[in-house]
């Protein structure tokens, strides 16, 4: 069987030796202090007598056990295609785009059941990057426009791997340590700050319930 486990919001693992402790996840008092404590939720003891915990002061975070065949179907069945996979075509991605002319273009970047691995950081970056504002409506999406738009959110995802991630609020990297993507953002919480292009003051907006950063002089 495999396990599966989604951290959410404020879920932690740390491994404990004994001797010292490995964390990842989002950084909290847990880290160093005596556990199980009131966040722990499942223990994992080893052989050896090291243990892994897994905490969450929300509780929004899960571990699900499955057999290799229901996790693959499940994850077919839940999650779009993949940014970095061969399939992540211009082709397929004006397929996708088309099949939502209603949506707003960040929408449909961050709706998980269609393009998996793009969230409200890099959606923004990435419709930065190809020149889109965020709220045009799909069936607005010229060819040329999906084309480029493919190249710009497999570079601002490879921005984001390239420093390991954007530690902007609470992430941490399985060593404990902070990425620096978010050294590098373009728009992303650069609100009433100048375009690194263009000069021009980048704003900010309510969009699908979520914040949204953009250039009105750079995207259109």
């Amino acid at each position: 069987n495999d396990l599966l486990i989604h951290l959410k919001m404020t879920g932690q693992l740390i491994f404990d030796s004994g001797k010292s402790r490995v964390a990842g996840g989002h950084p909290a008092t847990d880290w160093v202090a005596k556990l199980p404590n009131s966040t722990t939720h499942i223990i994992f003891v080893f052989l050896d007598g090291s243990k892994l915990f897994f905490n969450d002061l929300r509780k929004f975070g899960w571990i699900k056990v499955f057999n290799a065949d229901e996790l693959t179907g499940l994850l077919a069945d839940k999650l779009g295609v993949e940014p970095f996979d061969k399939a992540f075509t211009v082709d397929e991605l004006s397929h996708i785009i088309k099949s939502k002319p209603r949506w707003n273009i960040k929408k449909i970047l961050t709706d998980q059941t269609l393009i998996s691995g793009i969230g409200n950081i890099y959606a923004d970056e990435a419709l930065f990057w190809a020149g889109i504002l965020p709220a045009r409506l799909g069936k607005d999406i010229k060819d040329n426009e999906i084309s480029k738009l493919r190249l710009s959110i497999i570079k601002a995802l490879e921005i984001g791997l390239k420093y390991g991630g954007s530690s902007e609020n609470t992430y941490y990297k399985i060593d404990g340590t902070k990425g620096h993507a978010q050294e590098h953002f373009q728009v992303y919480v650069q609100e009433g700050k100048p375009c690194k292009r263009c000069s021009g003051i980048i704003k900010k907006i309510r969009l699908n319930g979520r914040g949204t950063h953009f250039c009105e002089n750079c995207q259109h």
